[in-house]
């Protein structure tokens, strides 16, 4: 009986498919990251206890490292999840577009809507001065640039990875046709350079060099600068089998009946926890080299950190602003090689009510988590500062 012959990548169908299929989909990613987004917001409440209130018990900083690190988690579950959105044909480009920039644009305004009406009204009842209020939510402000906790819309990331993805591998049919198609793929630098943008100003203002205005922070991307390199990978790594099987011949119909067979979806899970395994290895290398250059320049912002009471180190004030540019954050992500590896994005789901309950619940789960945590936050600083507020009144 002789060896039975190995089918070429390019002629892969849905009838001679491999039968693995990952047990975790879509769904499942996108319920692990709403749970992060809900440990994100709640990290968020903490931090700006943190900063608000005189000396916080250690525990409060352990609970919020842990909620912090779950948080980071998020985005790229949903770039996966969103993913296997896209590539199954689940929903079009222009939905998820449509989508996440309506999400981005609704988070920044609660955020705008928090911290412009509530927090600063409350901060200027308890001040008495509405001009203090507003320096001391600049000065929460800058240091969650220089700590990374300050990081709002990861729907702005979303946007923008969609965005990358559908002027890499969208084919028009209507305008950019022809000669014309280089134009519209030479678009997708237009989301590479907001993200570019977007990590040169928070480097400047962890530094001290620039302080950026209040309205500019829910805009501002989140993810770590090597997570946006893993992330053009994968949609190179699409781009490029697509280009093979035009190259053997093959039609762009075939080519989507291959992208949904179960062999492209594990060989895209591996490829994925390869790249992962990559560039954590270069974020790792990036976590010590930076902070060193930052030390051997002497940055007086590094100085400055080092001289309060919280952190009295040049290394670790030096290590805590490289951080909060995003780098050692792919670290992290080791951690859902796994989850990964387990993913299928060709697995789906019958009841469409589920999809649309699960953001539902999320926002909902994350409204209620900021207003309990912000109210935790002014009812705690009024305990403080109340006798100061009642003696400012009465002077009045």
């Amino acid at each position: 009986m002789g060896k039975k012959q190995k089918i070429a990548l390019y002629e892969r169908t849905v009838e001679n498919d491999i039968r693995y299929r990952g047990p975790f989909s879509y769904r499942h990613l996108q319920i692990f990251g709403w749970f992060s987004i809900v440990c994100l917001a709640a990290g968020l409440c903490v931090g700006i206890y943190m900063q608000a209130i005189d000396d916080v018990p250690g525990y409060i900083r352990t609970i919020y490292t842990v909620l912090t690190t779950i948080g980071d988690f998020s985005l790229p579950l949903f770039l996966f999840a969103n993913f296997a959105i896209i590539l199954d044909e689940k929903v079009s480009y222009k939905i998820q577009i449509f989508k996440f920039a309506g999400l981005s644009l609704m988070v920044a305004s609660g955020v705008m809507l928090v911290f412009n009406r509530y927090l600063n009204g409350i901060l200027a009842a308890a001040t008495g001065d509405r001009q203090a209020a507003g320096e001391i939510i600049s000065t929460i402000m800058e240091y969650g640039t220089r700590s990374g906790g300050m990081r709002f819309n990861l729907f702005i990331d979303l946007f923008l990875c969609t965005l990358f993805m559908f002027f890499v591998n969208y084919e028009p049919t209507k305008y950019f046709v022809g000669k014309k198609k280089k134009y519209f793929r030479m678009m997708a630098v237009l989301p590479v350079l907001y993200e570019i943008g977007s990590l040169v100003l928070r480097i400047l203002s962890s530094l001290g060099k620039i302080t950026l205005p209040l309205f500019v922070y829910p805009f501002l991307t989140i993810k770590a600068p090597l997570s946006f390199v893993l992330f053009i990978t994968l949609v190179l790594f699409i781009r490029r089998r697509r280009k093979l099987f035009l190259k053997k011949g093959k039609t762009e119909e075939e080519f989507r009946t291959f992208v949904g067979t179960n062999l492209n979806s594990f060989q895209f899970s591996r490829f994925a926890s390869i790249a992962i395994l990559i560039t954590s290895i270069i974020d790792l290398i990036l976590v010590i080299m930076l902070p060193s250059i930052l030390l051997v320049l002497k940055e007086p912002m590094v100085t400055e950190l080092a001289a309060s009471p919280e952190e009295a180190d040049m290394a670790v004030s030096a290590f805590n602003i490289v951080h909060s540019w995003g780098i050692g954050d792919n670290l992290m992500l080791l951690f859902i090689i796994p989850i990964i590896l387990l993913f299928s994005y060709t697995r789906t789901h019958k009841s469409k009510l589920v999809d649309m309950a699960i953001p539902a619940g999320g926002v909902f789960l994350t409204v209620i988590v900021m207003i309990e945590g912000l109210y935790h936050v002014a009812v705690d600083f009024l305990s403080q500062y109340g006798a100061e507020l009642v003696t400012s009144l009465s002077e009045l």
